[in-house]
């Protein structure tokens, strides 16, 4: 779970007052991104952080005063406001965090939704200052609760999809049925990600060890147990022998689903490409060359797949980075997933513009 709500959830448990204070958005170089938490009890204790050390005392202050005045409150660090040279970030960013009083309950359920791997969204309005505070969840994909306009949900909605396939907390503005600019804080809580391997072969061996270190769970499907073995997959999170298509029609898929087909083998890649072009998973790739990918795309084309659907395959599989051995082949797949995670392209660093390109 994460670590911020298991804490407020604790705290809470415990009976005691808590305010939380997030980061919402940032400009410049900081330490800390949108979503990262400081939480602080009426007691004062501190966990989290919201910028490493440099404003977290102020901050701490502003919740104490927030719990009193059972008021959430929108503050702003920086280094070229009044308080910079006390209080600024020694970076030289800015940041906006809102704190927000007890009680926590929206969190307390999404603590609940985290644990059952539900994907959650935790849409808060910071402005216009009369609706500062106003919350709204998105739950699935389904509102639980409403802003007060049903253009500013259905733009929430959205927006809030969008991000979770991200894994990116974000504020947004939308413009209201009134013509009114509200900002919203999208912080979104998605699925851990998970990289569903077809096929136990070599190179699934090396991209199940990549995949863990970037912090995705992995499932390796295979219906042949002489290759779905422990002593081959020993960091693999779970190992299935069984035939891939009916794994598919089994398992719920989501936006945080990547699916790796490996396989290369007709009769077990048809079939799963079949079937997981139908959800919502954000990357499918299959492996194999120009010219086995042109007949794939054919067979499933003539048996009714729309070219649409057929365009969602990445094959062949993985980023031109004249990779040759397995371990290879694994980096430049595990490195178009991570770019199809954050929604880029895989252009490299030094044909973008800017002294400064961000990972997100």
């Amino acid at each position: 779970m994460d670590e911020a709500i298991a804490q407020i959830q604790a705290w809470h448990d415990r009976g005691r007052g808590t305010a939380v204070a997030t980061v919402v958005s940032t400009s410049g170089s900081t330490p800390r991104q949108p979503g990262a938490k400081l939480i602080v009890s009426q007691d004062r204790e501190l966990a989290g952080s919201v910028s490493g050390g440099c404003v977290e005392a102020d901050v701490a202050l502003h919740a104490l005063e927030v719990m009193q005045e059972r008021r959430p409150r929108l503050v702003q660090y920086g280094i070229s406001d009044e308080m910079g040279i006390t209080v600024g970030l020694a970076c030289g960013g800015s940041i906006d965090v809102l704190i927000e009083p007890p009680p926590l309950t929206p969190y307390i359920e999404v603590a609940d939704l985290v644990r059952h791997e539900v994907p959650v969204v935790v849409a808060t309005v910071l402005r216009p200052d009369p609706m500062l505070g106003r919350r709204v969840l998105v739950v699935d994909g389904q509102l639980d609760g409403s802003l007060g306009a049903p253009g500013l949900d259905a733009a929430v909605r959205e927006q809030g999809a969008s991000l979770l396939r991200q894994g990116v907390s974000k504020s947004v503005s939308i413009r209201d049925e009134a013509g009114r600019d509200v900002d919203v804080f999208l912080d979104v809580y998605p699925p851990p990600p998970t990289l569903l391997i077809f096929g136990g072969v070599h190179v699934g061996i090396p991209l199940t060890r990549f995949a863990k270190i970037l912090g995705f769970r992995v499932r390796v499907i295979d219906p042949r147990g002489v290759f779905a073995t422990r002593e081959r997959f020993a960091e693999a999170d779970e190992l299935v022998i069984e035939q891939p298509a009916e794994y598919v029609a089994r398992v719920p898929f989501n936006e945080n689903s990547y699916v790796v087909v490996l396989a290369h083998d007709p009769k077990l890649d048809e079939p799963v490409l079949r079937r997981v072009l139908e959800t919502p998973a954000s990357y499918i790739g299959a492996i194999g060359s120009r010219k086995t990918n042109v007949e794939r795309m054919a067979r499933l084309r003539a048996q009714g797949m729309s070219d649409e659907k057929l365009g969602r395959v990445r094959a062949p599989i993985g980023l031109d980075i004249g990779a040759r051995t397995p371990e290879e082949i694994a980096i430049a797949i595990m490195a178009e997933v991570v770019a199809a995670r954050y929604g880029r392209a895989g252009t490299p660093l030094r044909e973008l513009s800017g002294a400064f390109v961000s990972a997100q």
